[in-house]
């Protein structure tokens, strides 16, 4: 009998298997011999993985025209900017450089553009006032990034969508969209919606009033999954919905932030002493999801006692003699773009702690001998955060995910990439800047020739923030820019 082995195989059979592996393990192929190498280094098959990672929204890639015209090493880099950021970015040496500008003409009173996943579309918040009655309605939009169109328009008369999440299903243009509004009475509303891109139409597949004096709620979805964290004053905890069989479960907690992915939903449950992150199973609340009609919050589950996934998640060093105050833990998770069945989980613990002045000598001796005054604390006070990132399995294992790394700073970053570059908040002024959250202390501005201040014929953007995928989106009064860094 003859036994075939892989390095037997013909090339273009081996090149079709290669095109099923994650981009970790090709990589790893490419070391093998003489013959894995020149395999991995053909154009077809990192333009088949690129449109892959693309369809499942891990990599931005430019149009279909652009992109059958980028060489291998072109290719590559597209995979290397989200998982280490841009190159022109890693050192002060080099100055930062514009890969592709994608400039959308929005028009007037449209706010808050948000770039989905796979960089082909946007969200965006439409503002329409009727002058006269002096009443604002805020809609939901969809854009074409490419081609600076609008496919889908959502509004509802005297109301203001608040919160917009999107997830796209079966191609780039059926997506399911859950929008987060309220009316005049400040009560609020959440919808799921059907949305055909090609039509622009939409079907209302459920809604659902929330409870009253909820604040800002921010809902996230995931498959036929929604969450949406519930702050009411006296009462907090999540609401999580199955949309499809209008099915629903309220679980209190201490804290309500929440986030999902497939097939399972997480939880931060901070202590004092203590941060904890807890994996659960959505099997673990099978016995109690109950129709939308009958929730209530007297019923709410608890998850004390529910089994999970638990990570201790390292805190800030607070201190000695200081109280840290509004602890927050926040959090996010993304499918990798190198290995196959793994999330990224990324944990940011903040403490909202005193600013303690340089202790004099007096103040030292007299910590020895008496306990410490209440009045030896400055009246200034600052952010400490620590940032932890685990690699998390799917489905997760009774071991806990594995630890990547851990980094403490004082900065405060309104939005971060995947790979770690972090951009604080802008509002028309000042430098536009990122920092890798890694190197305390090197900051990399890449906006020279580009986004600046003072110039008539180009003024600074009104706002700025960098997308998961490491692509930078400036908005200005009437369009955004969206920049792609070599």
């Amino acid at each position: 009998m003859t036994i075939m082995t892989f390095g037997g195989l013909d090339a273009d059979v081996a090149l079709h298997i290669l095109t099923f592996l994650d981009v970790a393990t090709i990589l790893r192929c490419s070391r093998v011999n003489k013959f894995f190498h020149q395999i991995v280094s053909k154009k077809s098959l990192w333009l088949t993985v690129v449109q892959n990672l693309s369809a499942r929204g891990l990599v931005d890639l430019p149009e279909d025209s652009l992109l059958r015209d980028l060489s291998t090493d072109q290719l590559l880099d597209e995979v290397r900017r989200v998982v280490i950021g841009p190159r022109t970015w890693a050192s002060g040496r080099v100055s930062p450089k514009v890969l592709r500008e994608i400039t959308v003409h929005l028009g007037t009173h449209r706010a808050d553009p948000n770039l989905l996943p796979g960089g082909r579309h946007m969200t965006v918040r439409a503002h329409k006032m009727e002058f006269g009655a002096n009443r604002l309605t805020v809609g939901a939009e969809i854009w074409d990034v490419h081609h600076g169109v609008c496919l889908w328009h959502w509004e509802r008369p005297n109301h203001s969508v608040s919160q917009i999440a999107v997830e796209f299903v079966g191609g780039e243009f059926q997506a399911v969209v859950c929008l987060v509004f309220k009316d005049l009475e400040d009560d609020w509303f959440l919808f799921v919606l059907d949305v055909d891109l090609r039509s622009g139409t939409s079907s209302d597949r459920f809604h659902l009033r929330l409870p009253r004096n909820t604040r800002s709620p921010r809902p996230r979805i995931c498959g036929d999954l929604v969450s949406c964290g519930l702050d009411a004053g006296s009462w907090s905890g999540s609401f999580l919905l199955r949309w499809r069989t209008k099915e629903g479960l309220i679980i209190e907690s201490d804290y309500s932030e929440v986030v999902l992915f497939p097939g399972h939903v997480i939880f931060a449950m901070p202590t004092p002493n203590q941060n904890i992150v807890r994996i659960f199973p959505l099997s673990s609340f099978e016995k109690q999801w109950c129709s939308v009609e009958s929730l209530s919050l007297s019923n709410a589950a608890l998850l004390a006692f529910l089994p999970s996934v638990d990570i201790f998640v390292a805190g800030n060093e607070i201190p000695q003699h200081s109280t840290a105050r509004a602890r927050q833990v926040k959090f996010s998770v993304s499918e990798s773009v190198v290995h196959d069945d793994t999330y990224d989980l990324v944990v940011h613990v903040l403490d909202h702690v005193p600013d303690q002045p340089r202790p004099t000598l007096l103040s030292r001796l007299r910590e020895r001998i008496l306990p410490p005054s209440p009045s030896h604390t400055s009246q200034g006070t600052k952010w400490l955060k620590t940032v932890s990132r685990y690699s998390v399995l799917c489905p997760p294992t009774l071991e806990p995910p594995r630890l990547r790394s851990v980094f403490r700073h004082e900065a405060h970053y309104a939005s971060m990439s995947a790979s770690g570059y972090g951009m604080p908040s802008y509002h028309g002024y000042g430098t536009i800047s990122v920092r890798r959250t890694e190197c305390i202390g090197e900051e990399y501005a890449y906006t020279q020739g580009l986004i600046f201040r003072g110039d008539e014929a180009e003024p600074a953007p009104n706002s700025a923030c960098i997308a998961h995928s490491g692509a930078v989106l400036a908005k200005y009064t009437d369009h955004c820019v969206v920049l792609y860094y070599e």
